[in-house]
């Protein structure tokens, strides 16, 4: 009864640290497109870690083409761009 407890503790404890990481990456993320948009860039290169292409890579690509970016990946990197606001 209590290695299954402990297990569970365990994959729960696993789940909520893969749960930050994608939020800090995604964060990291959107805080780069923000920043070159306000410079009026149309594009970023953002280098992911192996680990996070493993782990997160379709997982990414999703929330941002739902946000309308266009993004690729060329390894190691997502090439992301947008269309800019019309002034």
């Amino acid at each position: 009864m209590f290695d299954r407890d402990a297990d569970g503790a365990r994959e729960a404890t696993e789940s909520g640290k893969s749960d930050m990481r994608f939020k800090d990456l995604m964060d990291s993320i959107f805080y780069e497109l923000n920043d070159c948009q306000r410079f009026g860039q149309s594009s970023a290169s953002y280098r992911l870690s192996e680990e996070d292409i493993n782990e997160f890579l379709y997982d990414v690509t999703e929330p941002l083409q739902a946000r309308d970016y266009e993004v690729t990946f060329e390894h190691p990197s997502l090439k992301i761009s947008w269309e800019l606001p019309e002034e």
